[in-house]
């Protein structure tokens, strides 16, 4: 098995936990804490990721990119990694000083002190290591089997709102937990530690910083949301429920981006060694099947919306119903959006494109969250996310067809959408009297996944079936 074989396999396990463990701890979760409990909890959270991202700076994007370069040269690997991590924790504790400070001076409450130990599992992280040696099977691994713990924690000691101080503590110390773990795994590759002068530290802020901008404002478009709704709704129950609803949404993404993950070091490898065009074709053919993959997520979760949220999550979240077909556009403009990141922009090293897409989402977000979530709440919310996931990924999608001449297959794309249209009508008209429940939902995706697979390769635009006929017939030559 190849080694890109085997990173998707590993990385396609963990994600596949990733997206089936939340179909149990949500509705746990939900159910235990209701909308209000878990409003309070995101909506502080919200505050706390920013002290998260001046912490990470760029270096996760960075270290990845840099290991991959060094990665044959144990030398320069160990001196590479020394150099990023002292910067991480040097980073971490002036984050840690400033957060606490803030905290002092605007009285802040125990779940805000609690949720700033996230802070040290960011002076730990060191999965950009494993990232760039292309060895997925370890952070696989210890993902896998924190998720596993965290749902049996919180299955155990999570049952009413009064619990919310302990749900806080496990998923922080979960997430902490996971990069502490990971540094088991470290010594197989760094075994001697080299010398490391501070001066050679602090000349990474420049280039680390390149990729730090970004990040601002892929968390003023992502996470400003949920603190302006904060901000302005009377209770926090909203900002619950918008939460409630991104989680959904990020069910669905997760799985998708698992290729991204594993192809970026790949294809950061091809592009420097010339075979662009060829790489290019590659990048376009794994965005058509993406899209096809998204467009049916993303009319499979219109049509079964209704008759899930009564059962998934808890009666107070009913007014999720009024969002969820808005954020379901997003199921395919993000995951797009991550690919021409990913596998273009960023291995090729146009990062200034990269940033431009990213500050126009997060200009046109900070614009739109001004002006829609003081009067339109939740609604407001998801429309802002659904323009600037659009706007993010048009851009970055013009840059690269203007660049390679390649773009979507357009007439394929319109029989897909086609198809999941006269999904979502056939199977709301057949099970739209069917009551709310996980029996009626696991009906509607059957029934759904059959209809859409079914006019697709009747249309002639399924593309996975395209490439399984195509494969038979290299077989049959």
């Amino acid at each position: 098995m190849s080694k890109m074989i085997q990173n998707l396999v590993f990385q396609g396990l963990y994600q596949l936990i990733r997206v089936t463990l939340p179909f149990i701890t949500i509705p746990l979760v939900s159910h235990a804490l209701g909308a209000n409990a878990l409003g309070q909890y995101n909506y502080i959270n919200s505050w706390v990721q920013y002290f998260l991202l001046f912490a990470a700076m760029g270096l996760p994007l960075y270290g990845t990119r840099e290991i991959a370069k060094v990665k044959e040269d144990p030398a320069a690997l160990a001196a590479t990694f020394w150099r990023l991590e002292t910067f991480s924790i040097c980073l971490s504790l002036l984050t840690v000083i400033l957060a606490l400070g803030l905290g002092y001076i605007f009285q802040a409450s125990q779940l805000y002190y609690l949720q700033l130990w996230l802070i040290l599992g960011v002076a730990l992280d060191v999965s950009w290591l494993f990232m760039g040696l292309e060895d997925f099977k370890k952070v696989a691994s210890v993902g896998m089997l924190i998720s596993l713990g965290t749902l049996v924690a919180i299955s155990v000691l999570v049952k009413t709102p009064q619990d919310l101080m302990t749900y806080v503590i496990i998923m922080t110390f979960g997430q902490v937990m996971t990069q502490l773990m990971l540094w088991l795994f470290v010594k197989k590759y760094i075994w001697f530690r080299p010398s490391v002068s501070m001066k050679q530290v602090w000349q990474l802020l420049g280039p680390i910083f390149i990729f730090f901008t970004p990040q601002i404002g892929i968390v003023l478009y992502t996470n400003l949301n949920k603190t302006t709704l904060g901000l302005f709704l009377p209770d926090k129950a909203g900002v619950g429920v918008y939460a409630g609803a991104m989680a959904m949404i990020a069910i669905l993404t997760t799985l998708v981006g698992t290729v991204d993950t594993v192809l970026l070091p790949k294809f950061s490898a091809q592009l420097s060694q010339g075979t662009t065009q060829k790489t290019f074709r590659q990048i376009m053919q794994v965005m058509q099947l993406q899209v096809y993959v998204t467009i049916a997520l993303a009319f499979g979760l219109v049509t079964i919306q209704a008759q899930l949220v009564p059962w998934f999550f808890d009666v107070s979240f009913q007014s999720m119903t009024l969002i969820l077909p808005i954020l379901a556009g997003i199921i395919i403009f993000i995951p797009a959006g991550l690919s021409l990141s990913r596998q273009f922009l960023i291995p090729l090293g146009q990062i200034k494109k990269y940033n431009q897409s990213v500050f126009l989402g997060a200009i046109l977000g900070v614009s739109l969250n001004i002006l829609l979530i003081p009067a339109l709440g939740i609604i407001g919310a998801a429309l802002v996310s659904l323009i600037v996931e659009l706007m993010v990924w048009l851009t970055r999608y013009l840059d690269f067809k203007q660049q390679t001449g390649l773009g979507y297959n357009w007439r394929i794309l319109g029989l897909n959408l086609i198809s999941g249209a006269v999904m979502a009508g056939s199977v709301l008209f057949l099970t739209g009297d069917l009551p709310a429940t996980p029996f009626t939902t696991l009906i509607q995706v059957s029934l759904g996944s059959i209809i859409y697979l079914g006019l697709t390769t009747c249309f002639r635009s399924n593309p996975f079936w395209a490439l399984l006929v195509q494969k038979l017939q290299e077989l049959c030559e």
